[in-house]
């Protein structure tokens, strides 16, 4: 009797294991899916969001005009949908500290808060090539840029891919 609990023990927790790892991977699997089932709508709205973040960083006196792009793609991975890439361009104040600016984003965009920064200066100390990873891994680059007469911000970003149908199933 002994050996014959030692062999159903020695097969059922195996199993049990087996069993709890695919519910695991089911529950992840299932979550997942549930998040990526933006629409093309949705996805955009979040990076519209992300980049209005970092625009209002920007003293309102200092932005002296504004021009913004959405383009709808393909998604590169075929099947995917569609995602939205992002174009924004803030003309600021030649006076404006573009340097200054980037050392505050830290306090706008915590890393406590799950935000990444990176900042690298281009050609010259005032120029600067920075990007912003937000907690929704929604990746923005920022490229701070100007002269004596004409400085910009201009920023890029591209949204999740997303069906196109969920748009028109959702309205």
């Amino acid at each position: 009797m002994g050996e014959a609990r030692r062999e159903f023990w020695r097969v059922a927790l195996p199993v049990a294991g087996v069993v709890a790892l695919c519910g695991t991977v089911w529950v992840a699997v299932a979550v997942t899916e549930a998040q990526q089932t933006r629409t093309v709508a949705q996805a955009a709205s979040a990076v519209a969001a992300q980049l209005d973040a970092i625009e209002a960083t920007v003293p309102a006196a200092s932005a002296l005009d504004r021009t913004a792009e959405v383009m709808t793609q393909p998604c590169p991975v075929a099947g995917r949908g569609e995602q939205t890439v992002h174009r924004r361009h803030v003309e600021l104040d030649p006076g404006f500290d573009r340097v200054e600016w980037a050392a505050t984003l830290g306090d706008a965009f915590p890393e406590a808060e799950g935000w990444q920064r990176r900042v690298t200066a281009l050609d010259r100390r005032e120029n600067l090539d920075i990007r912003i990873v937000g907690r929704e891994l929604i990746t923005v680059d920022v490229v701070a840029t100007g002269d004596d007469e004409r400085a910009r911000l201009t920023m890029r970003a591209t949204s999740e891919c997303a069906n196109a149908e969920d748009d028109d199933a959702s309205q």
